[in-house]
């Protein structure tokens, strides 16, 4: 077992939530983060296979212009400073939003015990203010237990890890179930914003959750939602002729009433089609400009004096690490087999 030499590893990702043997992954994944690229692991048909994160596709091929331009804009020191702190805020507020998915419950008085809890396993810095993200916390979730009600949001499967045999890329999705759309989407505004406008009909939907308050939307955050669809639909065939509705939600920065950002995408066929395409090409650019060449000099054993050194340390790569992973759950004699 060689996990410590990880930076973090899910071995196997396990759903939060799955509302019936239906939703179950029908192939275990694991999550490896290596230095430099996440990446999934799964063993299928007798071979060890592995791939990127889909959002690691994005952020090797898609344009991060408006990330440089924000850098020059707020400096480096403070971009980095920003990036360090939103990025584990993401992380827990994920968590927490699954936790409310799976137990249709919350305790808002908790906040800050969770945060405190958080703060001891994940990597945050020192600067944060417990009781700050605390606050921040039960804003978030009062918002988004305001948008359960709303949509009257049915769970099936919550942080459901799925991967793809046809492109090679596994990711985790936020939030997948039956809501509550009305045929003409939703009030925008007045005493009913937010609520189903015309008809009420119950629709499938694949939600992928964004903490930022800030209302931005991005074509990866749309195309990252497109390819859970995707997801869904080859995994559960069963899928393939429903309508699979594709949303972002995040909170707003409310003080007088909670409120957050519920964005459809690909209402019209034509631009979903144009997406996937795109999509597509990002994968396929992701997998030609990927090395998983990478390794670790791992040094284990016992010293004595009469010890050859050269058995106390070996440089091996980090598929072969992720690949013993693997295979330690199996019984002895099947691990030769595996390809």
């Amino acid at each position: 077992m060689c996990n410590e030499f990880f930076e973090h590893f899910e071995h196997p990702v396990n759903p939060e939530y799955i509302a019936e043997p239906l939703w179950q992954p029908p192939i275990p994944v694991s999550c490896f983060t290596i230095p430099g690229m996440r990446v999934y692991a799964w063993l299928e048909a007798g071979e060890f296979r592995f791939g990127p994160g889909i959002t690691g596709c994005f952020s090797t091929t898609c344009d991060r212009s408006w990330l440089v331009e924000w850098v020059k804009r707020v400096g480096r020191e403070e971009a980095e400073k920003t990036l360090a702190e939103k990025m584990p805020y993401g992380t827990l507020l994920h968590g927490e939003r699954a936790k409310y998915d799976r137990d249709r419950m919350y305790n808002l008085d908790e906040c800050l015990k969770v945060v405190n809890m958080f703060q001891m396993t994940h990597d945050v810095p020192e600067w944060v203010n417990p009781r700050r993200w605390a606050q921040d916390l039960r804003q978030d979730m009062l918002a988004y237990q305001l948008w359960f009600q709303r949509v009257q949001f049915e769970p099936l499967a919550v942080e459901i890890p799925l991967r793809s045999k046809k492109y090679g890329v596994a990711t985790r999705i936020d939030a997948f179930g039956m809501i509550t759309i009305g045929s003409e989407g939703y009030y925008l505004s007045g005493k009913k914003q937010g609520q189903p406008k015309g008809d009420l009909l119950r629709k499938y939907a694949c939600i992928d959750t964004k903490s930022s308050r800030k209302n931005y939307s991005s074509n990866e955050h749309a195309m990252q939602v497109l390819f859970g669809e995707h997801l869904i639909k080859e995994n559960f065939p069963y899928t393939q002729e429903e309508e699979i509705l594709l949303f972002n939600w995040s909170p707003k920065d409310w003080t007088a009433n909670p409120d957050y950002t519920f964005k459809q995408h690909y209402k019209k066929s034509e631009a979903k089609a144009l997406a996937w395409e795109e999509l597509e090409m990002c994968i396929m650019l992701t997998k030609l400009r990927t090395k998983y060449t990478k390794g670790q000099l791992v040094i284990s054993g016992e010293m004595t004096p009469g010890t050859d050194v050269t058995t106390l340390y070996q440089k091996r790569s980090y598929l072969d690490m992720i690949r013993d992973e693997l295979l330690a759950d199996l019984p002895e004699e099947l691990r030769g087999c595996v390809a």
